[in-house]
Order: C-alpha cells, then sequence, then structure tokens
C-alpha cells in the first residue's frame, strides 16, 4: 500500500467548507548514517523508507519500532464534524444547521422561564463606512488641543 497524505479531506456541501473525513496514523523517524540521511516513516501499521516505497518491518531499526509499540500514535480528532448530535435533545444534523439549533434551544429556554422578550440580534447599519466616518469625525478647531506642552 502506498504512502497516504496524514489528512484526507472532503467538501461539506452545506458550509463548503473542507472537513477531515480521515486521519492516517503517521510517525517519521530521521536519523544520519554514514552514507547520509536516514528516513523511516511508520504509517497505519506500515513502515516506508525515505523515497516512500514500502519497506519490510526487519529492515527498521529496533529502537524504532519499540517506540511505536510503546507509544502508538493517537488521532488528533475522533471523526468529521460534518454529523453534530445535539448535547440536549440528542437530534443528529448536519454541523451547519447547530446555531440555529441552539438559538431555538435557547428560546425555549427563555420562554419557559417566563420571559418572552428576546433580544433581537443586531444588525449592520446600511452604510458602516458612512458611520464611522461619523462617529470618528474630526473635532472642531477650537477644541483644546492636550497633546501639545506647556
Amino acid at each position: 500500500m502506498p504512502l497516504e497524505d496524514i489528512a484526507i479531506y472532503e467538501m461539506d456541501r452545506a458550509t463548503s467548507r473542507l472537513e477531515l473525513v480521515k486521519e492516517n496514523l503517521t510517525r517519521q523517524f530521521a536519523f544520519m548514517t554514514d552514507r547520509g540521511p536516514a528516513l523511516y516513516i511508520w504509517q497505519n501499521g506500515d513502515w516506508y523508507g525515505t523515497g516512500g516505497n514500502p519497506i519490510p518491518e526487519s529492515d527498521v531499526p529496533e529502537k524504532f519500532r519499540q517506540e511505536i509499540a510503546d507509544k502508538p500514535p493517537k488521532p488528533a480528532t475522533v471523526g468529521p464534524t460534518v454529523t453534530w448530535v445535539c448535547q440536549f435533545c440528542g437530534e443528529k444534523m448536519n454541523y451547519s444547521e447547530h446555531d440555529e439549533h441552539l438559538v431555538m434551544h435557547v428560546n425555549a429556554t427563555l420562554q419557559a422561564a417566563g420571559s418572552n422578550t428576546i433580544a433581537p440580534t443586531p444588525t449592520m447599519p446600511a452604510d458602516p463606512v458612512e458611520e464611522r466616518k461619523a462617529k470618528y469625525a474630526e473635532r472642531d478647531v477650537t477644541a483644546k488641543n492636550t497633546h501639545t506642552r506647556s
């Protein structure tokens, strides 16, 4: 089996983001020999040499085989995040829907607590550049300059 990429991504159609779908457990061992640098790569139980070609396990130095046996690589993630399960109701859905779903839980909790008014979400101004110019407009010439020496 050829050496594979460490992380394999696929496009999530709902969010248009790349999501990790598979992680190939990999560890590299590099050292200097009398003929130059050597590289051994362990990936998913197989060993590969400097060129990425498969090699028999017997060709790998014992100290590297022992290190893999003592401290096997662990995955950085447990699986794809495309699927999300709500921790409150257990509903399974696409990860892109989790924000709206959690807002629904918050609104239901607030209504159950007796609060019928939920603060609206803030909106962007019609022209943010003009609003910023107005907010940071220059002061009048008559304003006291506090940045000069007395």
